[in-house]
């Protein structure tokens, strides 16, 4: 519900240096505004009002100075943490979060997360240890970067922001691109900019005589258990409901995005929100790429408004350089750039809008996690005769029909699996930068495998989406984009109720060879026609495969591709490679265009454009 920036001492420009870095934040909370200057320590926060929201903070500091306080996101159980905190004898000036907050700093320190449900990002200033304390919430919904610069510790909840501050600098991580090429999304802690980095979820950070220490608080992880079926369809059921159960209120106006997949589907039919939005492409709705006509029939049964938003590849394109801008460092997931204008739509009508963030993840929705049953049937044929029959076909220069199947059949999980997305292997980024750290994809993803290594492919590949591709990609896109618009995004999936639910759930529960989010659906048939509780998941397809072939938007793509600065970075003539090879129609070459193509034109935005 905010954005917040600052730094630890004062400038003699302090005033005019908050300002700034307070000015790139502001869409984050257009409403009001707060800020605290003093020796020990500049603050701003720009705040978002919305109609369920608890009372705004008339102060950053506490009332005998020693706190200086900001918070971004909701504490979903408020109430329970005030009512305990009164009885140890505490007092509140206000029914505000950063009070909470900064009472609960005062009982339990460092300690202080663990207490706190909900999404959130906060820091706090304690004028008499000299020190800052940060912290994340457990998935990532919420962002916070910090910096280091000369002994004083700078923070904000965008980049964008801390690049304001006077001493830092912006100056490219070539390791975060080579990362980037792989995973589609910015995966290191050191963000795309040398010295700025993101405090990762469940992480929390002390500051103090100029040293960064960061811990984490929590970690989720599979624990799988046998259980009744019914059981554990009433124990989501109730979690659900009891999740969207706050925002359930007559007098608020809240929106729902409805892509009319099961996810969005079961948020619909639970909240019955005042308007539901549903995003579709004005030249392509046959229903590989569009569930407008899906989403239109739920609407119908549940007697909802609906708005629609047609996107033309015209306005598509048009609008990815300021969402590049909005996202802070690049990211190349198509569908990024059509909820960004999704958002701007929902924007217009209401101020907080519901997004079905989660279940993929954590219940097991994508129809890769499901690619372990089809590659046993080949588990026959010994594992080197596979490997080698997979190196053969991973160099070929064109593609076929089922050689996807053999390549991967001839890898390990661990080999074959870094996320949802991977776009450029090892080898491919070796050929395609120009300076490369040879670090491999594997060696982020190898520690989440160890503590994992207990647990089937599938589960193994749930493990991994939840600690980088959910909050890497997902959660990232949803704030950015929401927030691009002063839209307040509410992801009642990501409870921790839910959480704790799907960490037991039997392998069976969740994947099986012929179905996803067994368990899930069944909790949404409870509320949904089973049509649409068992609706096959899209992944918010866009046509963009299509829109590379018309010559427009080659020519665009052209222009970047073969600019002064795509040849600081990349080999010209693989370059020239991928685009020829994909325009013969030898290979798809579409997501890789795509993703050299999201860093180009976001390097225009930050480093180019002044």
């Amino acid at each position: 519900m905010s954005g917040f920036c600052g730094f630890t001492g004062k400038l003699d420009s302090s005033a005019d240096v908050l300002s700034t870095m307070m000015d790139k934040v502001k869409h984050r909370g257009p409403d009001y505004s707060r800020t605290y200057m003093e020796e020990n320590a500049t603050v701003g926060l720009c705040g978002l009002g919305a109609d369920y929201a608890k009372e705004e903070c008339q102060n950053l500091y506490s009332e005998d100075g020693r706190l200086i306080t900001v918070f971004d996101g909701d504490i979903e159980n408020y109430a329970e943490l005030r009512k305990e905190l009164e009885l140890a004898g505490h007092l509140f000036d206000d029914d505000s979060d950063l009070t909470l907050i900064s009472v609960l700093y005062r009982e339990h320190g460092r300690s202080l997360p663990k207490f706190l449900q909900g999404s959130f990002a906060l820091v706090v200033i304690d004028t008499q240890e000299g020190s800052v304390f940060a912290a994340r919430d457990r998935f990532g919904v919420k962002p916070l970067y910090y910096s280091v610069s000369e002994d004083r510790f700078v923070f904000a909840s965008e980049i964008k922001s801390l690049l304001e501050f006077t001493e830092i600098k912006p100056t490219l991580n070539n390791s975060a691109l080579e990362q980037y090429l792989s995973f589609q999304y910015s995966v290191l802690e050191e963000t795309f900019f040398s010295g700025v980095y993101r405090l990762m979820p469940a992480q929390s950070l002390i500051f103090k005589e100029g040293r960064v220490e960061t811990q984490s608080y929590y970690s989720f992880e599979f624990t799988p258990e046998q259980q009744n079926f019914d059981d554990v369809v009433s124990q989501i059921d109730d979690a659900v409901l009891r999740a969207v159960r706050p925002y359930k209120k007559p007098e608020l106006k809240i929106g729902s995005f409805l892509s009319a997949g099961v996810d969005s589907s079961f948020i619909a039919a639970t909240t019955k929100p005042k308007v539901c939005f549903t995003v579709g492409y004005d030249d392509y709705n046959d229903k590989s790429y569009s569930e407008i006509e899906y989403a239109k029939e739920l609407v119908e049964h549940f007697d909802l408004n609906h708005e629609v938003k047609y996107i033309s590849p015209e306005e598509y394109f048009k609008a990815l350089p300021k969402a590049l801008y909005y996202m802070d460092e690049p990211l190349a997931d198509p569908a990024a750039i059509a909820f960004y204008l999704g958002c701007e739509t929902a924007a217009q009508q209401v101020k907080i809008a519901f997004s079905g963030e989660g279940p993929d993840e954590f219940f097991g929705g994508y129809g890769i996690y499901s690619e372990p049953f089809a590659l046993a049937k080949l588990n026959f044929i010994p594992m080197s005769i596979r490997r080698l029959t997979s190196k053969i076909l991973s160099k070929l220069p064109f593609t076929i029909k089922g050689m996807g199947y053999l390549i991967r059949a001839g890898k390990t999980v661990e080999e074959r699996f870094i996320g949802n997305a991977h776009i450029f292997s090892a080898d491919e980024r070796r050929k395609i930068l120009k300076s490369s750290t040879n670090t491999s994809p594997l060696d982020l993803t190898r520690p989440f495998y160890d503590r994992a290594r207990a647990l089937d492919d599938s589960t193994k590949m749930q493990h991994i989406d939840i600690h980088f591709w959910l909050h890497g990609d997902i959660l990232h896109q949803a704030d950015r984009m929401s927030m691009a618009h002063s839209l307040l995004i509410k992801t009642p999936y990501l409870s921790q109720q839910l959480a704790d639910i799907a960490s037991k759930l039997p392998t069976e529960y969740r994947v099986t060879p012929t179905k996803d989010k067994v368990a899930f659906r069944a909790a949404a048939l409870k509320h949904l026609p089973e049509s649409f509780a068992e609706r096959e998941k899209k992944a918010f397809p866009v046509p963009l495969k299509n829109w590379l072939a018309k010559e427009e938007y080659r020519n665009y793509i052209e222009s970047y591709f073969y600019s002064e600065t795509a040849g600081k970075f990349f080999n010209e003539e693989e370059l020239a490679k991928l685009l020829q090879q994909h325009k013969e129609g030898k290979t798809d070459n579409s997501r890789k265009i795509w993703t050299i193509l999201n860093f180009l034109v976001w390097h225009e935005q930050y480093f180019e454009i002044t």
